[in-house]
């Protein structure tokens, strides 16, 4: 009786396992992450999007070309990389309007955001461990919390996972 009951066991198992990769691959058929947008309080998504210039153009299911405005985007998701629209602020912490930052790490209810910008008012320019260089920002849920500079980095860098030189 026990070895049917695990008989059972591991058949179940074999047809949940084979039809969860069967609908994973029926969602995903061409094996590209799926990108997302949301913009005016919708949300779009497409598995062949990209950014031009200072715009996001999607590929819909439909085949309607979908052009959407950087600046009316609230958050996107593109080749494994999440964007979100935060607030800046400058070394002072005063704001300094909003921008679409990368999300680098998360940890606990903080998060690390990196920010490619030429305006050096805004913080310190720093590079990780991937090459990647821009300034960095912790924001507790959507509210600012600090900026990376050189007087904290050694310990918030880490604290994120990234390596400091």
């Amino acid at each position: 009786m026990k070895k049917l009951i695990v008989l059972l066991a591991l058949v179940s198992f074999g047809f949940i396992t084979k039809a969860a990769n069967e609908l994973n691959v029926a969602s995903n058929k061409t094996g590209k992450d799926i990108s997302y947008v949301i913009a005016g309080g919708k949300s779009y998504f497409s598995q062949e999007a990209r950014v031009i210039f200072n715009r996001i153009r999607m590929h819909m299911e439909d085949g309607v070309i979908l052009t959407i405005p950087l600046r009316k985007v609230d958050a996107y998701s593109l080749d494994g990389k999440i964007f979100h629209r935060l607030t800046l602020a400058d070394k002072r912490g005063n704001e300094k309007g909003s921008a679409l930052l990368e999300l680098v790490a998360e940890r606990n209810d903080l998060r690390l955001y990196r920010y490619s910008s030429m305006n050096k008012n805004l913080g310190c320019w720093f590079e990780d461990n991937r090459g990647k260089t821009g300034m960095y920002f912790v924001y507790r849920g959507d509210e600012y919390h600090v900026s990376v500079d050189e007087s904290n980095f050694r310990t918030l860098l880490p604290f994120f996972g990234i390596k400091t030189f």
